[in-house]
């Protein structure tokens, strides 16, 4: 018998978007990608990456992590050229505070952001113009060690509400927690982040939540807004942006784009 989260193909619950797909000053796209393909369309995949990446694709200790990173990465170039204009392949990124990546000066895209995340064969983007933007990737499955986890990354409170939880309802909960945090630390910039329980949440279950505070400090949480997703059966995400008010916007970036013959580079 084979669990939900054994599974290697996915369901996306996003729908394709009419093209091109216009991003506001307020708008925040979140895509659900494909990284699974073909060991030819990979080879193609690969030439649209920068040797840099290239290289580090092949440091990773699996066949499957390798292709899995090259998937995700050639994807989020090619969502990137098409907001920017540019080819994929022609696109240089950089680091900024935090150590978060961003798109060269060089592009002429500086006020677009974006914050890339995978897990096992899904991928999420974020795109806004918001210069703080996260966005996280769990699937749901079993959890070992969740007590001792809760304990080094939820408030006191957040800690009480999780449990007085059902232990059926434990594991999803936490994910969802855990989600939201790592969007928001992902936003600020992990290197200069604050710690993961010093940001506490609101616990209500909505798919919009709130951030009560940020090393107690609620002024600087309200200028937060933080959002739950569900990208696709047995996963759960979040985007996180430094900005109350967003529009968000949800896609899938469909595979015959990602991986057809056409879409890639003579």
């Amino acid at each position: 018998m084979k669990y939900p989260w054994e599974t290697p193909l996915f369901a996306p619950l996003w729908k394709t978007p009419p093209h091109p797909v216009p991003l506001g000053p307020e708008d925040v796209h979140v895509w659900s990608l494909c990284l699974e393909a073909e060991p030819m369309l990979m080879e193609r995949a690969a030439r649209l990456l920068s040797p840099a990446e290239q290289r580090h694709a092949m440091t990773l200790c699996s066949d499957l992590q390798c292709k899995r990173y090259i998937a995700a990465h050639s994807q989020l170039r090619m969502i990137l050229g098409s907001y920017t204009g540019h080819a994929p392949q022609e696109l240089r990124f950089t680091q900024g505070r935090g150590g978060k990546p961003g798109l060269a000066r060089s592009c002429g895209t500086e006020n677009l952001c974006f914050s890339l995340a995978h897990c096992g064969e899904l991928g999420l983007l974020a795109v806004s113009r918001h210069p703080e933007t996260g966005a996280d990737l769990e699937r749901v499955r079993p959890l070992k060690h969740i007590p001792m986890l809760s304990a080094q990354f939820f408030s006191a409170r957040e800690k009480r509400h999780w449990e007085h939880l059902h232990p059926r309802l434990q594991a999803r909960r936490f994910l969802q927690l855990w989600t939201q945090k790592q969007a928001l630390l992902k936003a600020v910039g992990q290197r200069s982040a604050p710690r993961p329980q010093s940001v506490e949440l609101s616990l209500r279950t909505s798919r919009e939540t709130r951030v009560l505070s940020i090393k107690g400090r609620r002024e600087e949480a309200a200028t937060w807004g933080v959002r739950l997703l569900i990208p696709a059966l047995d996963f759960i995400a979040a985007v996180a942006v430094h900005s109350p008010r967003f529009r968000l916007h949800c896609w899938h970036w469909p595979e015959e784009v990602a991986f057809e013959r056409r879409s890639w580079p003579n």
